[in-house]
């Protein structure tokens, strides 16, 4: 035996001090393993037919049309969009409210036709295929009556165009991203940064001139709400196997479409019914 103490080596070995012990290894420990990367998994996003919105174009145009003749006829333009239901907020205070759903479907100019018509085949087949023709139809036209409540309650002038109802659609692109940013990410945020440049380029362009900012103001809170009530809410499930994924539509059903569609109504029933008894103080 020896005296020569001992000491702990790296290797968990106890060996003696002893020159003739004393090993060298060159092969280096082990590099720590890298901890696996989180699995990346591609749901798409459902696709519905576009239908309404082309729809909706060809009923504005052959109205547009029709008019044009009219007052080709009777040569007296204004006359033609009175009769058939312009804003006007007087005959809306004494009872004519259908005024606030018609004046949707009536345009001033080419330009002004060209524009909205434009916009609506842009922005509703994004729409449309997003959310699907029920739910696409009840924004538009929910959202296109709270822009004429809008109008109807915050100015006087006459008013006509389905821009009200298109910024109810941009409303609705803005309550998709948020509803659904989570799930969509960085992609989400983007989107959301680009509507807001849309929307503040297109109040600013209205500020100051002949456009019913109001009515495009009303129409994207209107939309924002609908949207938010019964638009496109998706969560992922797990399938029938552990690797698989389903993407689930949490407002895609009849009981949540219903009371989002009354609860729009609803608050377009009230603000209208108040704004016609309120008209003289609101500048009637």
């Amino acid at each position: 035996s020896s005296n020569t103490p001992l000491r702990f080596c790296r290797y968990n070995q106890f060996m003696y001090d002893s020159p003739e012990n004393q090993q060298f290894d060159p092969t280096p420990p082990p590099a720590p393993k890298t901890p696996p990367r989180p699995r990346s998994v591609s749901v798409p996003l459902p696709i519905y037919r576009v239908r309404l919105t082309y729809v909706l174009m060809v009923i504005n145009t052959a109205i547009f049309a029709g008019l044009m003749l009219w007052s080709f006829w009777d040569n007296i333009w204004y006359a033609a969009l009175l009769s058939f239901g312009w804003k006007e907020n007087i005959l809306i205070a004494n009872g004519e409210y259908w005024r606030l759903f018609t004046a949707m479907f009536l345009h001033g100019s080419y330009a002004h036709i060209g524009a909205n018509m434009l916009s609506l085949y842009v922005l509703g087949r994004v729409i449309e295929s997003r959310f699907g023709t029920l739910r696409f139809a009840l924004v538009y036209f929910i959202g296109g009556l709270l822009g004429s409540v809008a109008s109807f309650w915050l100015t006087d002038a006459p008013s006509v165009g389905a821009s009200g109802a298109i910024f109810a659609l941009i409303g609705a692109l803005a309550a998709f991203y948020l509803k659904n940013r989570k799930l969509l990410g960085d992609r989400a945020y983007d989107s959301l940064q680009s509507i807001a440049v849309i929307i503040m380029i297109q109040l600013a362009m209205g500020s100051g001139s002949q456009i019913d900012n109001w009515a495009h103001l009303g129409g994207l809170l209107g939309g924002l709400l609908m949207a938010w009530l019964i638009g496109p809410f998706y969560s992922l499930k797990k399938g029938a196997t552990p690797e698989t994924l389903v993407l689930s539509d949490k407002t895609k059903n009849a009981v949540t479409i219903m009371l989002g569609s009354f609860v729009g109504l609803a608050i377009t029933a009230a603000l209208t019914l108040y704004g016609a008894t309120q008209y003289p103080q609101l500048g009637g």
